[in-house]
């Protein structure tokens, strides 16, 4: 299963990842791409600095590539094991709407036949690529006020403009596609 949480800044998509973290039965790897300010990605896996170690049975582990390079490379070695999570936190770093790393599709392209549950996190749906949004399969949408925002996911279900306008803080809406 693949899933994708949308939001603007401070509205819980950290949080979110944290619980799937938390309630995972299965060994995580997550990306923290911009290295979580209070390290809250820190209390619930093992920071790691080395992608080499990714040898691990029910470990919670977590990394920051520093350079596109050690992106892929993580995402190449990711491809290689089975059985696990794998949670990045803002994946519009690694992936833009005009290109995404071959690495990074493949997973999600295939996190099906690798037994891996993806979840990522992004602010809006336009600054992750095209098939990165098309290989997921729900999106968690947190309080979104850009009014172009809000026309991407009125195409999957109608009046659900509305009701994200409406949504109390911290509170998100799962839109299964």
């Amino acid at each position: 299963m693949n899933e994708t949480v949308f939001g603007v800044r401070g509205e819980g998509k950290t949080w979110y990842l944290i619980d799937k973290i938390k309630s995972s039965p299965l060994p995580c790897i997550v990306i923290d791409t911009l290295r979580d300010p209070k390290d809250n990605y820190d209390k619930y896996a093992i920071r790691i600095y080395e992608p080499m170690i990714l040898k691990f049975d029910m470990f919670k582990i977590v990394y920051t590539p520093e350079t596109p390079v050690d992106f892929a490379a993580f995402c190449y070695h990711c491809a290689r094991m089975r059985n696990y999570r794998l949670i990045i936190d803002e994946v519009d770093f690694w992936s833009s709407n005009k290109k995404v790393p071959k690495e990074l599709l493949n997973l999600y392209r295939y996190s099906r036949h690798y037994h891996i549950d993806i979840y990522a996190s992004c602010r809006n749906p336009y600054e992750i690529h095209r098939q990165l949004r098309g290989n997921t399969n729900t999106f968690v949408i947190y309080r979104l006020t850009e009014e172009g925002y809000l026309k991407y996911f009125e195409f999957f279900r109608k009046g659900i403009m509305s009701e994200i306008r409406s949504l109390p803080l911290h509170k998100n809406i799962r839109l299964d596609i």
